[in-house]
């Protein structure tokens, strides 16, 4: 249960970032990680404007690994649904998180149609913002 909180609170956080790019002209353009656009139990390699990125279309992905240590080669990243008042995918209450909507997993079992989070004692999150 608190690392199920942990990841919660992590992934919020992630959820927040506010991105600014700046233009040619001196404006900037901002972008939010939001993962609203992404179905449940998707896994996740990459968000890019209208793929769990909103706000101004900007160009590029940012690339995103989560790793499960039971399947180290399998990207673990994976959307869950907190917005679920009694009745949560995965059967995972620990994530409910009220309004919090869409948010980023370490998968437990890799079974998209059931999504759950792993309860792991440490979670790793990815972002590579290269391509961005």
């Amino acid at each position: 249960m608190k690392n199920s909180s942990l990841s919660i609170a992590a992934t919020l956080v992630i959820l927040l970032l506010l991105f600014s790019v700046a233009k040619a002209e001196g404006t900037s353009i901002t972008s939010i990680i939001d993962f609203e656009s992404l179905p449940d139990g998707a896994f996740v390699t990459e968000v890019k404007s209208g793929y769990g990125l909103s706000g101004m279309d900007v160009p590029g992905s940012i690339s995103i690994v989560a790793v499960n240590p039971a399947r180290r080669d399998l990207n673990a990243a994976m959307i869950f649904n907190a917005e679920c008042p009694g009745k949560c995918s995965g059967n995972d209450v620990s994530l409910e998180a009220g309004e919090a909507g869409k948010t980023l997993i370490v998968s437990a079992d890799f079974d998209p149609s059931d999504p759950d989070s792993a309860d792991l004692t440490s979670l790793v999150f990815d972002f590579d913002f290269s391509k961005w």
